[in-house]
Order: C-alpha cells, then structure tokens, then sequence
C-alpha cells in the first residue's frame, strides 16, 4: 500500500499521482454559502484538527485544495511514457454530485469542477461520495466506486453482515 499526498507512484508504465485534493467550495457559484454550510453541517469540520488544536475550517480546505492544485498541474505536466491514473479523496466534476442533490450548495464540500485538468489524465479515481459514478470528461475516464456507510453497523454482528448504503459499489471493479 502506499499513501500518496501530493505523491505519485509508478508501476511499469503506469504513473499514479495521489492527493486528497479538498475541494475549492466553488461548484455551483455558491462559494459563501457553501463554505458556510459545510463548515457547520460536515463532520470533517468539526473533528479534524490543527494548528493548537483549532478546527480544520473551510477555508483550510481551500488552501489545501489551492496547494494539490497547484501540485496536481506540474505532477501532470511532466512527460510520461504511459497511462495516468489521477487518484483523489474529492470529485473532479459535476457528474459526481449525484442527481438526487441537484442544486445543493453543500456539493460543493464534496465536488470541485476540474475540467481543464481532467484532460491531462487517462483516468481519475476518486471518493468522498456515495454513489458510484463511471463516465467521461474529455479523454479522462471518471470513476467512484465507494461501498458508503454501513447502514446496520450498530446491529451487525460481524463485518460480513455489514450492510453497505451503496449497492451500486463492485467490489471486483477492475481498470
């Protein structure tokens, strides 16, 4: 396994530059209030923490998401003999907010749009939603295959009785 922030990792021909990516609060055009929203409704915001112990805010998540920007641009640039495999905690593109939350301003913790990045990628792996997605931007293939919450985590007895919120998650998704 390796854990890849700001990172990439090559396999044969193969390059994977990994990075959780946050998100940039902007889908939609309601930055504010998305910001604003997130920051009282998401638990991320209210259990990570930094600097002395302060919360880890939205707008910590919009200079880290500025700085694997930043970082994904050059990573991406660089000439490479073989495929891309982008893989990122946060979506790339609006078809990764799942239609039953059109128009939500709290997409926007989730989802960030990257369609000019998107091209410099044969494929993009993400997560940080819970529906499973497969489609394309450009040339760049988008996947999320997350299993989401147990649902009966509380009454499982066992994690083969775990119930997962996702039905649409492969467990044998191969790329």
């Amino acid at each position: 396994m390796h854990y890849l922030e700001r990172d990439t990792f090559v396999i044969g021909d193969v390059r994977f530059p990994g990075c959780r990516l946050w998100t940039d609060y902007a889908l939609n055009g309601m930055r504010d209030r998305s910001m604003a929203l997130a920051g009282r409704m998401l638990h991320d915001h209210r259990v990570i923490r930094i600097r002395d112990n302060e919360r880890f805010r939205p707008r910590d998540a919009v200079a880290e998401h500025e700085k694997a920007l930043c970082w994904l641009w050059d990573e991406l640039a660089k000439p490479f003999e073989g495929r891309t495999v982008v893989v990122t905690r946060h979506g790339v593109a609006p078809p990764s907010a799942h239609p039953r939350y059109a128009d939500n301003p709290v997409n926007a913790a989730f989802v960030s749009d990257l369609e000019p990045l998107l091209e410099l990628a044969d494929v993009w792996i993400h997560g940080h939603v819970h529906d499973s997605f497969d489609y394309r931007v450009g040339r760049a293939r988008v996947i999320a295959n997350p299993r989401g919450y147990a649902t009966n985590r509380l009454m499982a007895g066992a994690p083969a009785d775990l119930e997962r919120e996702n039905p649409a998650s492969d467990p044998a998704l191969m790329i």
